[in-house]
């Protein structure tokens, strides 16, 4: 089960919250007992636009209970999945010049309880460069450094296209 809703409290900003809540299959080992884990999400949203800016940000929180797999593809026997819990959210900004728009984003990726997802914890920063192709369709070009818990940085280049329907 899973929802949005939005709302316009002022003029130029958009407020929303989202939820999700499921169960999870544990995958079936060839030894043992597979159970369900219980997997909730809470996020909430902002989108403040006026003229060519636009500035957003994102928070989001979920938890998977703790339960029994394989832990791994190919594992023997079930293992206890531990409860995980994961935060994420970001900040981004952007103007419009025409149909071209550069966009900064900052952002951070928090795992907790599970090791296998805790060495992806990460910060990171992001620059772009988009153009609008049409009302629902974007070319996109980035850079984004991102700095892991553990590790060194990780620098990529993004090109995307994103079309809406």
């Amino acid at each position: 089960i899973s929802g949005r809703v939005g709302f316009l409290p002022v003029p130029h900003l958009e407020v929303g919250a989202s939820f999700m809540t499921a169960e999870i299959p544990g995958e079936e080992p060839p030894a043992g007992e597979a159970t369900d884990g219980d997997f909730d999400l809470f996020g909430l949203d902002a989108s403040y636009t006026r003229g060519p800016w636009t500035l957003r940000t994102e928070y989001l929180d979920s938890t998977l209970g703790e339960h029994q797999g394989a832990g791994a593809h190919g594992a023997e026997a079930a293992t206890t999945i531990p409860e995980t819990d994961w935060t994420a959210w970001y900040v981004q900004a952007s103007r419009t010049f025409g149909k071209w728009e550069p966009v900064a984003r900052i952002g951070e990726f928090e795992a907790d309880g599970n090791e296998r997802w805790e060495e992806d914890n990460q910060s990171y920063w992001s620059v772009g460069l988009n153009y609008n192709l049409a009302p629902s369709a974007i070319a996109k070009l980035a850079f984004t450094s991102a700095d892991p818990d553990e590790g060194g940085d990780i620098e990529t280049y993004t090109v995307q296209f994103a079309y809406g329907f």
